[in-house]
């Protein structure tokens, strides 16, 4: 494992108290896979009762594309967690549940920044400003549950930046096809609309 992953870990686990052990461990689960499909599946018929179509689309394509691409490079690369590595060292909290699948990419930083991020990208009908809080809110539950990840001791910090990267590369590709092919009443979203005029 690269230096870099090994100090940024040990510096993270460092951190460890009793009442941010709670609060971490309460996070971590806004990326459990199961709570990221509910909330998407409750978005989008939401959306869809609203009267919008394209956009409750891109957010489950999101959301999909995000999951296959993590599994996907999960098996390929097959990366050991850290608390594999370090057994010796590494002490796992009480009530911290026990991921068995590889460590690379993070699956709860992916989700987490394909719903909140994305979310925010693909949001209809918002002006400059409330899409610049929806998405800077967005962008603070997505770092903490990276964080928490790493915290814990189930994931390497490139796993997590790697999530990250994969989550918000796909929202910013569906808010890029939306902004430039999507019918106006249900933009104009413009994520990159108000990018250009800014």
């Amino acid at each position: 494992m690269n230096s870099f992953d090994n100090s940024l870990l040990q510096s993270i686990l460092g951190l460890r108290s009793a009442g941010s052990n709670e609060i971490f461990l309460s996070f971590t689960h806004l990326g459990d896979k199961e709570i990221v499909l509910l909330l998407t599946a409750f978005l989008a018929i939401g959306g869809w009762i609203a009267g919008l179509r394209l956009r409750p689309l891109g957010l489950l394509a999101v959301v999909g594309l995000s999951l296959l691409t993590s599994e996907a490079i999960k098996k390929t690369v097959n990366r050991e967690r850290p608390f594999l590595v370090h057994k010796e060292t590494i002490e796992i909290l009480p009530g911290t549940i026990m991921p068995d699948s590889a460590s690379f990419p993070s699956g709860h930083a992916t989700l987490s920044a394909a719903l909140f991020v994305g979310g925010a990208l693909l949001a209809p009908n918002m002006s400059r400003s409330k899409r610049l809080r929806l998405a800077v809110l967005g962008l603070i539950v997505t770092f903490l549950v990276g964080f928490s990840r790493v915290y814990l001791g189930l994931h390497w910090p490139t796993d997590v930046f790697t999530g990250w990267a994969i989550g918000i590369g796909w929202g910013l590709i569906a808010a890029w096809v939306l902004d430039r092919f999507g019918p106006e009443r249900e933009g104009p979203a413009g994520t990159f609309n108000q990018i250009r005029v800014s």
